[in-house]
């Protein structure tokens, strides 16, 4: 009984953040959703940067070579961090287009998760 008794009371604690992640999800989805359709089942990004940070991931992940091609060796991202995090996911879950937006969902929920926690201390 006093299990559920303080489930509830963190459930009270934390109802706008559960809230604002709904919201989130649902303004998330819907986008994505509405992208899929415009773009025949394809993520399209609006800028080039996400397309040079994917190809050096893949490359590093699937041969070991830290450029844009598998030939040669070129420091083209402007966010090596970001570039490594996205390769270590390609090496462990394999290429794909939606990794970047997924990983920005799981890195946001995080944050704000975190962020919240702060500010109840």
């Amino acid at each position: 009984m006093k299990f559920q008794t303080s489930k509830l009371n963190a459930l009270k604690d934390h109802w706008p953040l559960l809230v604002s992640i709904i919201i989130f999800l649902a303004i998330v989805s819907t986008l994505l959703f509405l992208s899929l359709e415009k773009n025949d089942g394809h993520v399209v990004y609006a800028l080039d940067d996400p397309y040079i940070h994917m190809a050096m991931a893949k490359n590093f992940a699937e041969h070991g070579v830290w450029g844009v091609t598998k030939y040669g060796f070129s420091s083209s991202s402007s966010s090596p961090l970001y570039t490594l995090l996205l390769s270590v996911i390609y090496f462990i879950f394999g290429v794909n287009e939606t990794a970047p937006l997924i990983k920005h969902h799981f890195c946001y929920n995080f944050a704000y998760n975190s962020l919240f926690n702060l500010k109840a201390l």
